[in-house]
């Protein structure tokens, strides 16, 4: 297949053409985040010929990830950002794909987005999107920002070469409540797809330069009722995003040698002799200890100084809640604990 075979239908478009088509190919984007929007936004980038695409995410494939991750499959327990960089590479091999297994923090985040134009947030985790606002406003980066919260979704571009800095936080403002976070209040998996579409629309059409953006505007869908609508963002204060990343970085440093929480792949990492394992609401599990029901004490007796503890619910939410709490017990200081992220799906793998 030749590489007028390829973009054919797309350099067809007046809009496009053989200009537009050699804009895409010589943009770079990172897409932060695999799973429900990333999965669906990279896939089209590399369609379109995006000439360098970055994937960026430290989780692995699971269960219950595939009923809005339809670019994986139930028998691959691959991470993520590899079996989507290889999608992509068969899809368009023409183009580079990069993967990166990190988490973004305030330490690495500057040297992930660089090198990058454009930097498409698909993450679904309230503090990282927070991260990524300030690095991009920091330097003056591209943002693309995506959310989801049940049957709603929502997509919004911001430019942190832009005088005004408008950006995520007047959007929402921190003190103002959590972003909307899928894995605890759920999601209609066309709602991922619909919003993932739309960053990745809004990403291609500005590299293009073509059509109506949502520069400093909030676009909100509502797919229960087929409902949409645009909502101009007004600038809400100044803010210091160096001091914020910095801020950011501090808190990194000081959990980095003992992260609340684990992915399945390092769970399974341990043997059996290394970890001890709690599991909570799940009912008994072999090789672990049920402790439903027990008192903060309780469980304090029952830890292990000398193994990593490691705490497993039915979805990674009480288990954290349980390991913030236990790191609070002066008694426990040195002991390892960790919550298993994403709960008894993986600790089952």
């Amino acid at each position: 297949m030749s590489t007028s075979d390829r973009y054919i239908r797309q350099t067809l478009v007046p809009e496009i053409g053989e200009k537009g088509q050699e804009k895409l190919n010589a943009s770079k984007v990172i897409i932060i985040g695999c799973g429900g929007l990333g999965s669906i936004v990279a896939p089209y980038l590399a369609g379109a010929g995006v000439g360098q695409i970055t994937l960026v995410d430290y989780d692995i494939i699971s269960t219950s990830n595939l009923h809005r991750q339809v670019f994986y499959h139930s028998s691959d327990s691959r991470r993520k950002a590899e079996a989507l960089a290889n999608h992509c590479r068969l899809l368009n091999p023409e183009i580079s794909v990069i993967a990166h297994f990190d988490k973004v923090t305030g330490i690495n985040v500057l040297d992930l987005i660089a090198t990058s134009h454009i930097v498409i947030d698909c993450t679904d985790d309230e503090e990282v999107k927070y991260i990524i606002n300030d690095a991009c406003m920091y330097s003056e980066k591209v943002l693309v920002y995506g959310g989801m919260h049940q049957f709603d979704g929502y997509v919004a571009l911001f430019d942190g070469n832009l005088s005004s800095k408008i950006n995520l936080r007047d959007c929402f403002p921190k003190t103002a409540g959590r972003l909307a976070n899928c894995s605890e209040i759920g999601v209609f998996n066309i709602t991922a797809g619909i919003i993932g579409l739309q960053q990745a629309n809004t990403a291609l059409k500005h590299i293009l330069g073509i059509g109506a953006d949502v520069m400093n505007k909030l676009q909100v869908f509502d797919v229960l009722y087929n409902r949409s609508s645009i909502i101009p963002i007004k600038k809400m204060q100044d803010y210091d995003f160096k001091t914020m990343l910095e801020k950011a970085e501090e808190v990194i440093e000081e959990q980095h040698c003992n992260p609340l929480e684990i992915n399945a792949n390092q769970f399974h990492l341990h043997d059996i002799a290394q970890k001890k394992t709690f599991v909570i609401n799940v009912g008994d599990q072999a090789d672990s200890t049920n402790i439903t029901g027990m008192t903060i004490k309780e469980i304090s007796d029952l830890l292990d100084h000398k193994k990593l503890n490691v705490f497993v619910c039915p979805r990674g939410n009480t288990s954290l809640q349980l390991v913030n709490t236990l790191r609070k017990v002066k008694e426990l200081d040195g002991y390892e604990m960790a919550s298993l992220k994403g709960g008894l799906s993986a600790f089952q793998k």
